[in-house]
């Protein structure tokens, strides 16, 4: 194996892990936001979560009350 065949293989295999970090990061970005928006519609009372037993939050059902009562 020659250097210029080397130097293309190690550019090709760094080249992969850079664009594979790239879309894990963006992944987990979009999960931090999701998780944010859910966080703050809780505390503004515009959804009820409730905690199940491994620590995940579950949205529950709001039924809300006839308009006259």
């Amino acid at each position: 194996m020659t250097g210029i065949e080397h130097s293309i293989i190690a550019t090709a295999v760094c080249a992969a892990f850079y664009y594979f970090g790239k879309h894990v990061d963006k992944k987990e970005m979009i999960e931090d936001a999701i998780a944010r928006t859910l966080d703050t519609l809780e505390q503004n009372n515009f959804i009820i979560c409730k905690t199940d037993g491994d620590g995940q939050k579950v949205l529950q059902e709001v039924i809300e009350k006839p308009k006259g009562l």
